[in-house]
């Protein structure tokens, strides 16, 4: 059984936030950059959750690939 949907939400959230530099200089905590970065990838994560994760027919690869840090990798660029 997959985790709940704000689980994985939460687990895409952190995968896209690793892309950054997070607690240094400029990304200290509270600064406009990491405030930034931190609501962006929730509303990736909750844009995910809502199109692949809610979702009410029983398949899970949209857990898997949500989780993926290739695709992660890649909502950085966004």
């Amino acid at each position: 059984m997959p985790p709940n949907g704000t689980g994985i939400a939460a687990l895409e959230m952190l995968n896209i936030m690793e892309n950054f530099p997070l607690g240094r200089k400029d990304y200290g905590f509270g600064s406009p950059k990491a405030l930034h970065t931190m609501i962006e990838a929730r509303k990736s994560a909750y844009a995910d959750m809502a199109r692949y994760i809610g979702d009410p027919r029983p398949e899970f690869a949209g857990a898997r690939a949500a989780l993926k840090r290739v695709g992660n990798a890649k909502r950085k660029a966004d």
